[in-house]
């Protein structure tokens, strides 16, 4: 793995391989820069600001802002790390981001705006950096995509592309990437991946030559580049370039991003969903029980308001609706009908008929709701990249003033707890109609992240 270490003016003072060792009952990490000579190990304690963006596990000093960036291979090493680090801190939490801004500007503010100005001014490295640079933002979602690209454009001037000659290896069609036509272009980004890299320390008072960059690999300008991903390879240009009929450049900024799944037409901002069940005459419950040492859900249906017995339901993924367990054990298809809309929200159609199996008894104290009703939640909005997104708070049911957030996701159309999906678990919820209220359904998986303090003002 690399690691990338600031300085306090933010400037890059080592960029290198290096060893990592997380150290719980110290609460630390040692790291090792291999790239030093001699080598040299620094210590980074659990008490700094911990941030962790896909590959990327940032950690900065709150007092001098110094940080450093560890780059990791996978998502999940880096998810794994930060996990560690977060349960070592339980008794001892977090310093707190300042009130006035986020996570997201903190890591703008103090990682990618100082990487993105030492690629910008060419300092020792660059192609690593730039490949570094590049591989991060091709890893985000669009939104997010989207907020990074355009801030490399604001603080890089970059100018509007112009098309650009590109040929498919196999392939008759001839394709247009964006190439800029202002900025420096050297091979050395185009050719075979860097394999070692050379050692190399920064020095911030050393002048370097300020010079715009444009995120995508280009050849030199004495070659062109032919073929795409693992493909590509470079070929001499010859001095008068044929007449090329232009193509329509795709949108995407990345040509070399994997294409993200369309999104539904849940992705604009919507008001708190009121799903309306079939009926409200039926009395039921979504509850968690335990099937092959795993966590699932089910939903019991009462058979009368004494709520003495009940018949239970599993999901089916092939037909997607719910179906009675002990119905179907008898070769009686008996359902519940379910419809996912686009708001976060789904609905269910109770059937009339008649069940040819018989009630199971019910026993409160055995059985786990996973409805949250009114007013242990909220729905809110909040600007995300410059846009105004949904958010679900979901409090704590013993203590009202800490609470976890829930953004919401137009791809599954439910809502996911921003703490966990940092850490690499979808822990999720949609808004139901239970009892003629219009209520939370909660997922199957428990949290793995910490709840927050709710202050209204720092949503």
């Amino acid at each position: 793995m690399k690691v990338i270490t600031f300085d306090r003016s933010k400037n890059i003072s080592y960029f290198g391989k290096c060893k990592l060792q997380s150290h719980i009952i110290d609460k630390c990490l040692n790291v090792k820069l291999l790239d030093k000579e001699p080598e040299e190990t620094k210590t980074f304690t659990y008490s700094r600001i911990f941030i962790c963006k896909n590959n990327f596990l940032c950690c900065m000093n709150q007092n001098t802002n110094n940080g450093a960036i560890f780059i990791f291979s996978t998502k999940g090493k880096c998810v794994q790390v930060f996990n560690t680090i977060l349960k070592a801190k339980i008794h001892n939490p977090q310093p707190s981001v300042d009130v006035a801004t986020n996570e997201d500007d903190a890591f703008k503010d103090n990682f990618f705006l100082p990487l993105m100005k030492a690629v910008q001014g060419g300092t020792d490295g660059i192609q690593d950096l730039r490949s570094i640079l590049s591989d991060f933002v091709h890893s985000l979602d669009n939104d997010e995509r989207s907020y990074y690209y355009n801030i490399l454009v604001e603080n890089l001037v970059v100018p509007s592309p112009r098309p650009q000659e590109e040929e498919v290896e196999g392939n008759d069609k001839q394709v247009v990437s964006p190439v800029h036509p202002h900025l420096p272009i050297d091979s050395a980004a185009v050719a075979s991946p860097v394999h070692e890299t050379p050692k190399r320390t920064f020095n911030s008072s050393e002048p370097s030559t300020s010079s715009a960059y444009s995120m995508r690999r280009r050849s030199n300008v004495n070659y062109k580049e032919v073929g795409i991903g693992s493909n590509r390879i470079l070929r001499r240009k010859s001095n008068v370039s044929p007449y090329v009929k232009p193509v329509p450049r795709k949108s995407n900024v990345f040509p070399s991003a994997k294409p993200l799944p369309k999104k539904s037409d849940g992705e604009s901002c919507f008001d708190e969903p009121s799903p309306q069940n079939s009926t409200n005459d039926v009395d039921f419950d979504v509850i968690e029980y335990l099937h092959d040492g795993k966590v699932n859900k089910k939903i019991i249906v009462f058979a009368s308001n004494e709520r003495k017995q009940y018949y239970e339901f599993t999901f089916n993924s092939k037909t997607t609706n719910y179906h009675c367990v002990q119905c179907f054990a008898q070769n009686k298809r008996t359902t519940i009908g379910r419809t996912i809309h686009d708001n976060g929200s789904h609905t269910f159609e109770f059937n009339t008929d008649e069940h040819i199996c018989d009630p199971i008894d019910y026993s409160p104290g055995n059985q786990s709701s996973l409805i949250v009703k009114s007013p242990n939640f909220k729905f809110t909005k909040r600007e995300v990249y410059g846009k105004m997104k949904p958010l679900l708070i979901v409090f704590d049911p013993v203590d009202k003033d800490i609470c976890y957030k829930f953004g919401y996701d137009s791809y599954p159309r439910l809502f996911l707890c921003s703490g966990c999906k940092k850490l690499g678990r979808t822990v999720n919820a949609r808004f139901i109609q239970h009892s003629g209220e219009t209520s939370i359904e909660l997922g199957r998986l428990q949290h793995i992240c910490e709840p927050q303090k709710y202050i209204p003002e720092n949503l």
